[in-house]
C-alpha cells in the first residue's frame, strides 16, 4: 500500500480532480490541483490476481471496487491531512 503525498507545501485551495488509475496489479486515486499536472496525493494498493492456469489471469470485480473504494477515501484523508477540507471542494472523478 502507498500513501504518498506529492507536496506537504501546496496551498490547499481548491477545486481539484481526483482520477483512478486502475491497472493490472494496483489500483490508484490520485489527487490533482484542477488546471494543473501538479499531484496533491495519492494513495495506491495492490490487487491481487487469480492465475486459473498458464497464460491467464484474472481478478476479482468485487476486489477491485472494494480497493478503487479504499483507495479514494485514502487520498481524501491525505487531502485532509494537508490541510484541504474534502466536503469544501468539489473533487470531479475521469473514468476512462
Amino acid at each position: 500500500m502507498d500513501t504518498g503525498s506529492e507536496s506537504a507545501d501546496v496551498n490547499m485551495s481548491g477545486p481539484f480532480i481526483g482520477a483512478i488509475d486502475e491497472g493490472t496489479t494496483s489500483a490508484r486515486f490520485m489527487i490533482f490541483r484542477a488546471g494543473t499536472d501538479d499531484i496533491v496525493c495519492y494513495h495506491q494498493i495492490e490487487v491481487p490476481s487469480i492465475f486459473v492456469k498458464e497464460g491467464w489471469c484474472e481478478q476479482d470485480p468485487r476486489v477491485i471496487t472494494n480497493t478503487v473504494n479504499e483507495c479514494i477515501e485514502g487520498a481524501c484523508k491525505k487531502l485532509v491531512a494537508l490541510g484541504g477540507n474534502v466536503k469544501a471542494y468539489l473533487i470531479k472523478t475521469i473514468f476512462y
